[in-house]
């Protein structure tokens, strides 16, 4: 983007069926990310590893120690394929106009003692070439689902800290869920689990969050307020003092009524307060429900 976009202006452009100029596009973006999900389910370790830059970073999960270099991650990309089943999508990809997208996954994988189902969600950036400099997994003890195999056996060999952290990853998780229930119960209890010093953008790519402009009303700043909000699958945490979500949302937009595919990513401090919010959608994850008699169409 050639400007700083607010919250505001992606949703005019989108409620116009427009696009905003993005390098790479969220077309591509989107096409990578199911190419991802293609290439795990066929075994395509080089389709995988060619979708990444030469300095790329991979961590996986969040909180694990980063991959780094082009040798370092097709042997990742090789070990990892050799145990794998199924992958499958959730829900739909995420993309957003700030040259980044996510995706809420399942993977099934075979390691021979161990057979695991996790539930994961992937934030990938690209450069302007359109490659992936950068994978972040979010997923957690709780996103495992043992179908053969002992569970502590298993995050011992394939989780490099399963210590309990600060924040927990109940307290996490409920943080999320208020924010969902604070939504659809117009409370406002959400805000308090924000730190004063949040950082963050919605959608990535726009005008950074401050608290200002998140508890504000009338600034032409101020957050569109949700009317209904639903998790489409379960939250994940990691040991990484973060968790992400996938929900849609319905709100209220200068007279029109919009469905949104969202995926967050919250980031806490010690505290379990959230230092930063990060909000991935784009063009093709807002659908106008009803539009405005007046408005163009």
């Amino acid at each position: 983007m050639t400007k700083e976009f607010t919250i505001q202006d992606v949703l005019r452009i989108y409620v116009e069926n427009k696009e905003v100029s993005t390098t790479p596009t969220e077309e591509h973006m989107t096409n990578v990310m199911q190419s991802y999900i293609n290439y795990l389910n066929t075994q395509d370790a080089e389709g995988i590893s060619n979708l990444y830059a030469d300095n790329a970073v991979i961590i996986d999960p969040i909180g694990a120690e980063p991959i780094t270099g082009n040798e370092s991650i097709k042997n990742f990309v090789k070990e990892g394929l050799s145990a794998m089943k199924k992958a499958e999508l959730v829900a739909p990809i995420r993309t957003s106009p700030g040259n980044s997208a996510a995706m809420a996954f399942t993977i099934h994988m075979d390691f021979g003692e161990h057979e695991v189902e996790i539930q994961v969600i992937d934030v990938m950036k690209f450069d302007e070439a359109g490659k992936v400099v950068e994978l972040n997994a979010y997923w957690g003890k709780d996103d495992v689902k043992m179908i053969r195999g002992n569970m502590k056996e298993f995050l011992s060999i394939f989780m490099e800290n399963t210590d309990p952290s600060k924040p927990s990853d109940e307290h996490m998780r409920n943080v999320m869920q208020t924010h969902i229930d604070s939504i659809n119960k117009k409370d406002g209890k959400a805000a308090g689990n924000f730190a004063d010093n949040l950082t963050g953008q919605d959608p990535v790519g726009t005008k950074p969050i401050t608290l200002d402009n998140l508890s504000a009303t009338k600034s032409p700043d101020a957050l569109p307020v949700g009317k209904k909000a639903e998790l489409v699958a379960p939250i994940r945490t990691s040991f990484g003092n973060s968790a992400a979500m996938a929900f849609d949302l319905d709100l209220e937009f200068e007279g029109n009524l919009l469905h949104l595919q969202i995926i967050d990513v919250f980031k806490f401090d010690e505290a379990g307060k959230i230092v930063e919010a990060n909000a991935y959608w784009g063009k093709n994850n807002v659908k106008v429900i009803n539009r405005e008699k007046n408005s163009s169409k």
